[in-house]
């Protein structure tokens, strides 16, 4: 996908420690993003069945926008070409790559990755998104 004006997209491919499977994800943020803004891992709806990155860009792009961050989407596999749970551990492969690589999704080292128990927090909104699944991951809030 080539990017509007005021955003920067990049496409990687993490290894999903389950099974050895190379996990497109697509990272999109504002053009000049602080680093150390906060990233949001978005997983679109479609029950594991159905649905794409590319079919969502809009929505990730707005995400971007509007909360100021950086948001990673997962290509995940979907059924019934591939039983569950190899969409579910794709999206999870994204959220430790993010982790375990802030760098590489270009953000810095210094702000500590989220640790499981405490460092990101789950929710599901439905008001507007369609019932996606978002995972909004701590990084240095602005200043009030």
């Amino acid at each position: 996908m080539a990017a509007p004006d005021g955003f920067v997209t990049d496409n990687f491919k993490t290894t999903n420690s389950t099974d050895g499977h190379q996990v497109p994800v697509r990272v999109y943020r504002p053009a000049g993003l602080d680093k150390e803004a906060p990233a949001l891992i978005f997983i679109h709806g479609g029950g594991f069945v159905m649905g794409d990155v590319s079919s969502r860009d809009p929505i990730c792009l707005g995400l971007a926008h509007h909360r100021q961050c950086a948001v990673i989407s997962a290509y995940y596999r979907l059924a019934p070409k591939h039983p569950f749970a190899a969409g579910f551990e794709d999206c999870y492969t994204a959220l430790e790559w993010l982790a375990k690589e802030p760098v590489e999704a270009g953000f810095c080292p210094d702000v500590p990755p989220p640790s499981v128990a405490g460092g990101f927090r789950v929710f599901r909104h439905c008001n507007g998104l369609d019932g996606q699944l978002l995972c909004v991951l701590g990084g240095r809030q602005p200043a009030q």
